[in-house]
């Protein structure tokens, strides 16, 4: 799966799940564009790749019921960023960071594209 924010930043996903419940679905987003800090004192330019899960309409911060059933066997997300400054983040329900032992990282120049970082 891949989606493109403005077809100038690209994030691509592949993925393999236990027990989908049909209510749930997951979403891929990508987005280039300016992020306000401290109140909009201090702008920076963002280059986000994600996944996001949703009931229906709505994409949640939090579990859903029943949600806890569903396991990635397998989940690799990529993207080709255009700066060699890179911070890839992963965040589990409570909002910790995961056991990076448990995830494969890597990242590659490419002169004329960027810089490609791929989580597995």
């Amino acid at each position: 799966t891949t989606v493109c924010y403005n077809e100038t930043f690209c994030c691509h996903a592949s993925y393999s799940m236990t027990d989908m419940l049909p209510t749930i679905s997951y979403h891929l987003l990508a987005y280039r564009g300016e992020r306000g800090l401290a109140h909009d004192t201090y702008w920076m330019d963002i280059e986000l790749c994600g996944l996001v899960l949703c009931e229906g309409d709505s994409c949640v911060i939090e579990p859903l019921e029943g949600q806890e059933q569903e396991v990635f066997q397998y989940l690799q997300l990529s993207a080709t960023y255009s700066t060699s400054f890179v911070i890839p983040s992963i965040l589990d329900w409570s909002g910790r960071l995961p056991d990076w032992d448990k995830i494969e990282y890597s990242a590659g120049t490419n002169k004329e594209e960027g810089v490609e970082v791929v989580l597995a």
